[in-house]
C-alpha cells in the first residue's frame, strides 16, 4: 500500500479518486490546486501523485517539474480530459510515470497506481542494493587498508579475510592481467573451481575480448556500483554490480574487483519495462484511433452519399468504390492497432479463413526474401466463428517467425487448410477439443528448427531467440491466447536443421443462416426530428446529409453547450439525439445526463471514435439507448436510428 496525493480542481474527481484508493488500502491526501499541493509535498514523502494537467494558476506540468525538485522518487501520474499526443509526450519528457485520459475507470486508476508503486519499490530495492553493496565496498576498503598495514607481508591472512566476504571477489595482477585470487562466492558465480580460474587471463571472465585492453584495469580508477556483463561457465553472460579498487601487496600492484549477480533483477526490470511499453502503446493507440476515426468518418460517409448518385457501371462509380474500399481498410487497420494494444473489441462472425490466408500470402510475397518459396494449399472453404483481425494476427505472427527462421537462405513456407473430423475428446497442453468438425491449418517452414528443450516454452510471454531489436517474445504467446479464445488448439512439431510445423484446429461453424450482410439490405427511413451533436463540422455535415436522405428532419450543433441550449429551448421538438462522446467542454456522457434531466424519455445514441471510459453496458447505465463506434457506415447509422426510434415508440 502507498501514500498518495490527488490534485484536481474538481471536487467530484478528488473525492472519487480518494474513495477508490482508500478502498484499496492506500493512504490518501487531496489538494484542490498546485499551490495547496506544494506544502503537502514538502511536509511528507508521497509515493504517488495524481494530478490534473489543466488547473488554475499553476498547471499540472509546472507541478510535475516542482515535484521532481522536491522528491525525484515520487511517481507522478498525469490526467487530462482532452487526449493530446503533444501534451502526453511533454509530460513523459519531464518525468511523468503515466498519462490518463478522463474519465478514468476505477480498475484503470488502481492498475496504474499499482504499477507506479511496483516501479517505485523496484527502484527503492535497487537503491538499497547499491547502498548495501557500497557498505560492503567501504567495509572492504577499510578492512584492506587496516589489515595491509598490519599484515603487509602476509598474503595468506588477506585471502582469509576476502574469503569471509559474501560477495564475489577476485584479485588481478596489474602487470600480467592474470587472476591471482578468487573467493568461494566468485567461484560460484563464475561456475568454475578456483584451480581453473587462478592464473588465467582475466579476459575470459571479467574483461572485454580485446587482449591488453580489458576494462578491469580502468586506467587506475576506482569504480563504485557499476553494472557490467561478465562471462560464466554455467550461465553464459550475466549482469553484475561491480566495484573496483587498486591495492598494493608486497610492493606489487593488484586490482581487486567485487561483484554481485543481478541477472534476475535485470530480467524482472526488462519484463516490467516491456509491460509499461505495451501500456504506453495502448494509450497512444487509443488517442490515435479517436482522431483517425474522426477523419475516416466523413471520408466513408460522403463517399457513400456520392455513390448513391453515381451512374451505375460508370467509371466514377468504380473509382468511388475503390475509395470506399481503401477507407474500410484504414478502418480495419485502426481496429488491428487497438486489438494489439488490448483495447479493441473483438468481433466474432462466420469467417472464411481461406480469405485471410490469401491476403496474408499476398502481403508476404512483397516482404520476405525471394529465395523463400510460398505455397498456399486450400482444400477447405469452411467457415469459423472468428474475429478477422485476430486470425490475421495468427497467420502474420507464425509466418513472419517462419521467414526469420529461414533468413536469406532458400526455403519453403507452406500453409495447408483442410477439413478434419475429431472422433474423440482431445486433452493436450491445456487445450480441450470436443468431438466434431474442425478446420485444420498447418504452417510449415524449412528453417533452423526449434531445440526440443525449448518446445514447451515457446508460447510463454517474452520467450524469444531473436536479438533485442528483432522481436519482443510476445508473438507466439499472443497466438496461443487467440486460439484459446476461439475454442481451438495449437501444437508444434520441429526438428533442428529441418524445420518447424505449427498445427492449428478451429471449430467449424455449423450454421450461418442467422447472419446477414447489412450492406445489401434496404435502408429504413423515417420522418422524425433528430438533433446531431459533434465538434467535427465534416462529421456533422455528413451525418446530417445521410439522415436527411432517409427522410429525417435534422438540426446540427458543433458544441455541447450549443446543443444543450438548443434542446433546453425546445425539449419536445426532437425525437432523437445523436451525440459524439469526446468533445471539448462537456463530453457526450455528461451531455446525455443533462438531456435526461430536462426530458428523461428522450432517446440518445452515443457515437465515438474511441473511448476507454464507456462500453455498451456502461452507456446504457446512464440512459444511452445505443452505443456505436466511428466510422459509422450509412447502412449501420440508418438501421440503429430506426431501431432506437421503433423501440421507444413501441414502449409508449
Amino acid at each position: 500500500m502507498g501514500i498518495i496525493l490527488v490534485v484536481d480542481d474538481e471536487k467530484s474527481i478528488r473525492m472519487t479518486f480518494r474513495e477508490f484508493l482508500m478502498g484499496d488500502g492506500h493512504e490518501v491526501d487531496i489538494a484542490t490546486t498546485a499551490d495547496q499541493a506544494i506544502p503537502l509535498l514538502k511536509a511528507r514523502d508521497f509515493d504517488v501523485v495524481i494530478t490534473d494537467i489543466i488547473m488554475p494558476r499553476v498547471s499540472g506540468l509546472d507541478l510535475l517539474k516542482t515535484i521532481s525538485k522536491i522528491n525525484s522518487k515520487t511517481k507522478v501520474i498525469m490526467m487530462t480530459g482532452e487526449p493530446n499526443v503533444e501534451t502526453s509526450t511533454e509530460s513523459l519528457r519531464f518525468g511523468a510515470f503515466d498519462y490518463l485520459f478522463k474519465p478514468v475507470s476505477k480498475e484503470k486508476i488502481l492498475h496504474t497506481v499499482s504499477n507506479a508503486l511496483r516501479t517505485k519499490r523496484l527502484e527503492d530495492e535497487k537503491s538499497r542494493l547499491e547502498q548495501e553493496n557500497q557498505k560492503y565496498q567501504e567495509s572492504l576498503e577499510e578492512l584492506v587498508k587496516e589489515r595491509t598495514r598490519e599484515l603487509r607481508k602476509s598474503e595468506n591472512n588477506l585471502q582469509m579475510l576476502l574469503n569471509s566476504i559474501p560477495v564475489g571477489v577476485v584479485t588481478i595482477s596489474r602487470d600480467t592481467h592474470r587472476i591471482k585470487y578468487v573467493n568461494p562466492e566468485a567461484e560460484k558465480i563464475l561456475g568454475l573451481p578456483q584451480e581453473k580460474i587462478i592464473d588465467s587471463k582475466c579476459y575470459g571472465f571479467l574483461c572485454s575480448s580485446k587482449k591488453g585492453e580489458g576494462r578491469i584495469t580502468d586506467c587506475g580508477k576506482t569504480v563504485h556500483n557499476e553494472e557490467r556483463i561478465i562471462s560464466t561457465a554455467t550461465q553464459g553472460k550475466i549482469s553484475v554490480l561491480a566495484n573496483v579498487i587498486h591495492i598494493k601487496l608486497d610492493d606489487k600492484e593488484y586490482i581487486l574487483e567485487s561483484f554481485v549477480d543481478i541477472t534476475q533483477k535485470k530480467d524482472l526490470e526488462k519484463q516490467l519495462h516491456q509491460a509499461q511499453r505495451m501500456e504506453a502503446l495502448g494509450t497512444l493507440a487509443g488517442g490515435i484511433s479517436h482522431d483517425f476515426n474522426n477523419i475516416l468518418s466523413p471520408i466513408l460517409g460522403f463517399t457513400q452519399l456520392i455513390l448513391d448518385d453515381a451512374e451505375k457501371g460508370s467509371e466514377m462509380e468504380d473509382d468511388l468504390k475503390e475509395i470506399y474500399t481503401a477507407g474500410n481498410r484504414a478502418k480495419e487497420l485502426v481496429r488491428q492497432i487497438l486489438t494489439f494494444a488490448r483495447q479493441g473489441e473483438q468481433e466474432f462472425r462466420p469467417l472464411k479463413i481461406s480469405l485471410i490466408a490469401k491476403e496474408v500470402f499476398n502481403f508476404l510475397r512483397s516482404t520476405i526474401p525471394t529465395s523463400i518459396k510460398l505455397d498456399l494449399d486450400i482444400e477447405s472453404e469452411s467457415r469459423v466463428l472468428a474475429d478477422p483481425t485476430s486470425i490475421h494476427q495468427i497467420f502474420m505472427n507464425i509466418c513472419t517467425n517462419a521467414a526469420h527462421a529461414m533468413g536469406s537462405n532458400e526455403g519453403e513456407l507452406k500453409v495447408h487448410l483442410l477439413n478434419y473430423e475429431l472422433s474423440q475428446r482431445l486433452n493436450f497442453n491445456g487445450f480441450r477439443l470436443s468431438p466434431g468438425n474442425y478446420l485444420k491449418i498447418t504452417i510449415s517452414d524449412t528453417g533452423i528448427g526449434i531445440p526440443e528443450d525449448q518446445l514447451n516454452t515457446i508460447f510463454e510471454p517474452y520467450f524469444t531467440t531473436k536479438k533485442i531489436d528483432e522481436g519482443t517474445g510476445l508473438g507466439l504467446s499472443v497466438v496461443h491466447g487467440i486460439i484459446k479464445k476461439h475454442n481451438g488448439a495449437i501444437f508444434v512439431e520441429s526438428t533442428v536443421g529441418k524445420g518447424t510445423t505449427f498445427i492449428l484446429y478451429l471449430p467449424v461453424v455449423k450454421r450461418t443462416n442467422g447472419y446477414q450482410n447489412n450492406d445489401v439490405e434496404s435502408l429504413p427511413t423515417g420522418s422524425e426530428s433528430i438533433l446531431v451533436v459533434d465538434d467535427e463540422p465534416p462529421i456533422v455535415k455528413m451525418e446530417s446529409r445521410i439522415l436527411n436522405s432517409l427522410g429525417y428532419t435534422v438540426l446540427t450543433c458543433t458544441s455541447s453547450s450549443e446543443a444543450l441550449q438548443c434542446f433546453r429551448s425546445t425539449p419536445d421538438g426532437f425525437d432523437l439525439i445523436l451525440t459524439d462522446m469526446t468533445m471539448p467542454g462537456m463530453t457526450g456522457d455528461k451531455l446525455t445526463e443533462n438531456f435526461k434531466k430536462i426530458r428523461p424519455d428522450i432517446p440518445v445514441i452515443l457515437c465515438t471514435g474511441f473511448s476507454k471510459k464507456l462500453d455498451s453496458q456502461s452507456a446504457r447505465d446512464i440512459g444511452v439507448n445505443a452505443f456505436i463506434s466511428k466510422p459509422v457506415a450509412k447502412n449501420k447509422l440508418a438501421n440503429i436510428v430506426r431501431k432506437v426510434l421503433d423501440e421507444v415508440n413501441s414502449s409508449e
